[in-house]
């Protein structure tokens, strides 16, 4: 399995539902330390978020999780060769990003990201088991926003995943609204105008 969306009606891979083990589930839920912080409003909770793993399982988990959290639009890949092309059509907000995969490492789709000019601000949290100290000096010489090493507090994802959005947001909003007015600029007019275009491009197209 490549890609999933789950609660997201504006794009057309196929919809799932999953019901993840509630073995793990029953881990991630007694690891909590504290209550779990879920999106600061509607456009944050409205966030598509793209999670890039090649073990499936950890995918269902993580994204049940984030659905009891609050937030509602995601991307599944388990197939990291497929991830570049993922991002590049789909352009999520956040990435949550595995590091040690076949055929392609978290490490190069980091790299490929950051030499592209129109996905090099797209906010990337690494979750890896790999918790040494190269790998995570290594990740963020390489861009990634966050890091968090496997097995990981939930209550402590969900706070890094809100501040990321919060940054990513407030960014955004420099970026893309005049700052006398508070209307949007042109800039951002012609990314929803392309969001759009491809929305209804992928429309066309049969689910996987």
């Amino acid at each position: 399995m490549s890609m999933v969306m789950e609660k997201s009606p504006t794009l057309s891979q196929q919809m799932v539902t999953f019901d993840a083990s509630d073995d793990l589930l029953g881990q991630m839920k007694a690891g909590r330390s504290a209550p779990v912080s879920g999106p600061e409003d509607q456009q944050s909770a409205n966030s598509l978020i793209l999670m890039v793993d090649d073990e499936p399982i950890n995918l269902e988990v993580l994204q049940t999780f984030l659905q009891d959290a609050g937030y509602k639009k995601f991307i599944q890949c388990s197939e990291p060769l497929k991830a570049m092309d993922i991002i590049s059509h789909e352009r999520p907000d956040v990435v949550l990003l595995d590091l040690v995969m076949p055929e392609m490492s978290g490490f190069e789709i980091l790299k490929r990201m950051r030499n592209g000019e129109t996905l090099r601000h797209i906010p990337v949290i690494v979750l890896t088991s790999s918790t040494n100290a190269d790998t995570k000096l290594m990740a963020l010489e390489l861009g990634a926003t966050d890091f968090l090493g496997k097995p990981f507090d939930p209550s402590e994802l969900a706070l890094r995943l809100r501040n990321t959005l919060s940054a990513k947001a407030y960014r955004d909003r420099l970026e893309n609204c005049d700052s006398v007015t508070g209307l949007p600029n042109r800039r951002l007019l012609t990314e929803r105008l392309d969001r759009a275009l491809r929305e209804v491009a992928s429309a066309g197209k049969p689910a996987p």
